[in-house]
């Protein structure tokens, strides 16, 4: 049988629907069919609050702006990680930061992800655009046609008074899965999936992602950091875990001196201010280099959220320590008093 016999079946109307719909989406969103093109910023200038502006990097193609269809959102990249919040205002930018970003024209206006400022931090940001840019009206001609297409095909199949035919003609495309000789390819595969070998493959592969993972918890992920903003905390869809939060603290307070642990919310974050007018490092200037200030604060957390845990772990590595935090001792872990109607919602405490 050849494989490719379905396809021979098929009417040519509905080949040319099909080819005019996937026409139209890669066109709409050509970064999703992998069609990217990047570059660099340079000659980074920092402006008010968070905000810092770069040109617009002259060999990326332009964007046109869209109204009725989704926004093909750029993508900037900050040493390799998106910053995932586009298109914000630039009212948005001075006043929060936390990698926002937008496009004004021929200018690109951008925070980092941290509170620190790119012109100092010494990372890399590029940008990242469709590699094809169609005006909007094109694309919604596009669409149109291929809408009309697949209605001739509903008027043709209901005129031929086989409303079943496509449901018949779809139903031959799984011969493509089979090969030359008929038998189907799952189960010539089938062969191979012999039980020993098998199971013995996840328990192999089980292993060595435990073994990964143990040794990925002896790394310091966040040590470029000195605190968590949106990217990397559970408001990003990021949980850091605590051997995450314990090699960030160790990475940053040696144990030979006084260990000042910070966990609260956005108050002792320092949401707002930025890396060089932040707290913490003047409460740091301010003590000395007997003290380390470790920041390990999330909006909204509580004491029980990560505080009073990695205390209670930390002192048996630190003969001289304090917690400070902003929330009562007597409060409850979010477990504990589940509030669903919260932004902020700790699903586990640690």
């Amino acid at each position: 049988m050849n494989p490719f016999s379905a396809l021979k079946n098929l009417p040519l109307w509905l080949l040319l629907a099909g080819l005019l719909t996937l026409v139209s989406g890669l066109l709409t969103s050509p970064r999703q069919f992998g069609l990217v093109r990047g570059g660099p910023l340079k000659e980074i200038t920092q402006g008010d609050g968070w905000l810092c502006s770069a040109p617009f990097p002259q060999q990326l193609p332009g964007s046109h702006t869209r109204r009725f269809l989704p926004p093909d959102h750029p993508f900037l990249g900050e040493d390799g990680r998106p910053l995932s919040r586009p298109d914000s205002g630039r009212k948005g930018i001075e006043r929060y930061g936390e990698g926002r970003f937008r496009i004004a024209k021929d200018v690109v206006q951008f925070s980092s992800s941290d509170g620190t400022s790119p012109v100092q931090n010494g990372r890399s940001y590029r940008l990242a655009v469709s590699a094809l840019s169609v005006p909007e009206w094109l694309l919604l001609t596009l669409w149109a046609v291929a809408a009309l297409a697949w209605l001739s095909v509903a008027v043709q199949l209901s005129r031929q008074g086989r409303p079943k035919r496509l449901l018949r003609l779809l139903g031959q495309i799984p011969s493509l899965f089979q090969l030359a000789n008929g038998q189907p390819m799952l189960e010539r595969l089938s062969r191979f999936l012999l039980p020993i070998p098998f199971f013995a493959g996840i328990g192999i592969g089980l292993a060595v992602c435990l073994a990964a993972g143990n040794r990925a918890a002896g790394v310091d992920l966040y040590g470029d950091r000195s605190r968590f903003l949106f990217q990397v905390s559970p408001e990003g869809y990021i949980y850091p875990t605590v051997d995450n939060l314990l090699q960030f603290i160790r990475g940053k307070a040696s144990t030979d001196k006084t260990l000042v642990l910070v966990a609260g919310s956005s108050i002792l974050l320092g949401v707002g201010q930025q890396e060089e007018h932040l707290w913490t490092n003047g409460l740091q200037k301010e003590l000395g280099d007997e003290f380390a200030v470790v920041n390990i604060s999330f909006r909204a957390a509580k004491l029980t959220s990560a505080g009073l845990p990695l205390a209670e772990m930390l002192s048996k590595e630190y003969s001289r320590w304090c917690l400070v935090t902003d929330t009562p001792p007597c409060t409850a872990p979010d477990w504990l008093v589940f509030n669903g109607s919260s932004s902020y919602v700790y699903p586990y405490d640690y």
